[in-house]
């Protein structure tokens, strides 16, 4: 483990990341506010990984970035997703809406790509 590396608490589940304090290493813990320190143990703290995002975690992005396309072009029809029927949220995961115009299409495709690729 190394300085800047992201660990969650084996006690409690608090996430931090380790910090060099002085040239030790220590955990900052990952919350708003003051700075707050703590000192770290290999068999208190381990790495934290981030979780892959899910198809539909995926398919709301997409979806929320075509929305906000839309709307910047003055068009407001497109419900948020929270808003949406299963079956419609199922279809994000599948591409974009049938009748897209190319611009919404290749930036459902390029997003989609981007976002897996993190």
């Amino acid at each position: 483990m190394r300085a800047g590396d992201r660990v969650r608490s084996t006690n409690d589940g608090q996430l931090g990341f380790l910090v060099d304090d002085g040239g030790a290493l220590k955990v900052c813990l990952d919350r708003p506010g003051a700075r707050q320190l703590r000192p770290y143990h290999e068999r208190q703290w381990v790495a934290d990984r981030e979780p892959a995002l899910t198809e539909m975690a995926i398919a709301r992005i997409c979806h929320d970035a075509d929305r906000a396309y839309r709307i910047g072009r003055g068009e407001y029809s497109l419900p948020d997703w929270i808003a949406l029927t299963e079956q419609a949220r199922i279809g994000w995961m599948k591409g974009p809406p049938a009748g897209a115009s190319s611009q919404r299409r290749a930036l459902y495709t390029h997003l989609r790509q981007k976002v897996r690729d993190l």
